[in-house]
């Protein structure tokens, strides 16, 4: 098998099992959502989701390794250089043991200070901090699995990685429910993500050793110079890194701190609709991240722009597609799904944010391209730029607007960045006509959503959706018309057979090999 083939298979496999994880953590997240939410109440919930976000902040203590591993082994492996392989992969493990033990006081200090700012009237200073203390452990003693991390990814093995992310999930979700089944609140609740943690840390080393072999974990490789490497590509990586920590959780925490934890509940519900969904496109990005640096390494400039137009039009057909659903379905949805008396205040949220959606989606390819070609002082100052408006914009809609002026924050931020600014500076960086990406790229992607459009205002006009099943029906149906529509739309024809091939479904053709 050619090079070019076994990229492209490797590529199409990575992101057929990224779907498979990503639509099990949401259907995971869908089904623990309302029985938290339930057996918690408003207030105990929104200081759960606004502590799990701040969760998301630790992660910035590994200053974008694990994005700086994957670049590197993946191009290193792609010429066979083993020797800088294991440098990258030690020297990453040692720098995250690094990190970690110098995230341990911050913790400390965020656990001792925050409770203070919280207005919690039924959730006591004490517990609040044990959660802290509990959750930060989980991201301390889980920055060095990052490097095992960055191994599968680097080598392709999505299929273990999902796995083994989706087993986790299922297993702490399961845990939480007969947690608060059993009259438990949210110490006993950061009690079990700890431990999942530390199993599911346990199995990637193992994992990344079966996707590896090469790999030998000597502190002989530990090298000085690969570490200043990896630190100054990860620098960048953070910066960038941090922009999209902010559009994606500022939110959460702007609303916290300004409007209280009760308001949180109504944001997070539209939120963890749209940031779970959002996970399918990072199915697609986590692949082109790799294949980008082995291209680019390799000097195949015709396929890099090849792949950077397939994975723009299939992401902006998924954002489409996406906020489809939300906007047609979403009352009903919320409505079903966690009760009639949220849908007044969230589904106008989570219209504003299924729009946010469409665009973020459609340039997240853009993303995966840059840092895999090593443009990572673009990326930073993108980041910035982003970090600054959600949270300058957030706070000052907020207080003008209340819970409302939130989501238009972020789309403001979105349409700016990502929709305007990202393109333009992508297509100029690797010398790709901007008319040409539209074209191609975008255009094609939404005219692949219009059918599935179509269908749902019609199903919905005609047999409007009574209760979950047959919103699922609906919502499936269409689905099944959106991904026909970019299967035929979005893909040339070599593309759509290497697909086929790779779906193990014998009735999609006889001759599958």
């Amino acid at each position: 098998m050619s090079d070019s083939k076994s990229t492209k298979k490797l590529a199409i496999h990575g992101v057929l099992f990224n779907w498979i994880g990503r639509v099990a953590s949401f259907l995971i997240s869908f089904v623990l959502t309302p029985v938290l939410v339930r057996g918690l109440g408003d207030e105990s919930y929104g200081v759960w989701s606004l502590l799990m976000t701040l969760t998301t902040y630790y992660a910035l203590a590994d200053l974008g390794l694990r994005g700086a591993g994957v670049k590197y082994i993946s191009q290193y492996a792609a010429t066979k250089d083993w020797d800088n392989v294991n440098k990258v992969l030690v020297t990453c493990l040692g720098l995250f043991l690094l990190f970690a033990a110098c995230l341990v006081p911050v913790v400390s200090l965020i656990a001792w200070r925050m409770p203070f700012h919280l207005n919690a009237e039924h959730v006591g200073l004490a517990a609040i901090r044990l959660v802290i203390v509990l959750t930060g452990a989980t991201v301390v003693l889980g920055i060095p699995g990052q490097a095992f991390a960055a191994v599968l990814a680097a080598t392709k093995r999505f299929d273990l990685s999902n796995a083994l992310a989706v087993i986790a999930q299922l297993t702490q979700s399961v845990l939480l429910i007969f947690v608060v089944w059993r009259g438990g609140g949210i110490v006993e609740m950061a009690q079990v993500t700890l431990l999942v943690s530390v199993l599911a840390q346990v199995s990637r080393i193992v994992l990344a050793k079966v996707a590896l072999p090469q790999a030998h974990f000597s502190i002989q490789w530990l090298d000085g110079e690969m570490a200043g490497r990896l630190i100054r590509f990860g620098i960048l990586n953070v910066v960038q890194g941090v922009g999209r920590l902010v559009s994606k959780s500022a939110g959460t925490v702007l609303v916290g701190f300004i409007l209280g934890p009760v308001q949180v509940t109504y944001f997070s519900i539209a939120e963890s609709l749209t940031k779970k969904s959002s996970e399918l496109s990072r199915s697609i990005c986590s692949v082109l991240m790799p294949v980008a640096s082995q291209f680019d390494a390799q000097e195949r400039h015709d396929d890099l722009k090849r792949m950077l137009l397939i994975g723009t039009s299939v992401l902006a057909a998924l954002g489409a597609g996406l906020a489809i659903v939300f906007i047609v379905l979403g009352d009903t949805l919320i409505s079903l799904w966690i009760g009639a008396r949220y849908v007044g205040t969230t589904f106008p949220i989570l219209c504003v944010l299924s729009i946010s959606l469409v665009i973020t989606t459609a340039s997240n390819g853009l993303r995966s391209i840059l840092r895999g070609t090593n443009r990572m002082r673009l990326l930073a100052g993108l980041g910035i730029c982003e970090a600054v408006m959600t949270l300058a914009l957030g706070v000052g809609l907020l207080n003008g607007y209340g819970l409302d002026g939130m989501p238009y924050a972020i789309l403001i931020t979105q349409f700016v960045v990502s929709g305007v600014v990202l393109p333009y500076a992508t297509c100029k960086a690797i010398d790709l006509p901007i008319g040409k990406y539209l074209a191609r790229g975008i255009f094609p992607g939404l005219s692949a959503a219009v059918p599935m459009l179509l269908f749902l205002t019609g199903a919905t006009a005609y047999v409007p959706p009574t209760n979950l099943v047959h919103l699922v029906i609906h919502g499936g149906i269409a689905l099944i018309i959106l991904g026909c529509g970019v299967l035929f739309i979005c893909f040339e024809e070599d593309t759509r057979s290497a697909i086929l091939t790779s779906i193990p479904l014998p009735f999609l053709g006889a001759n599958r090999r």
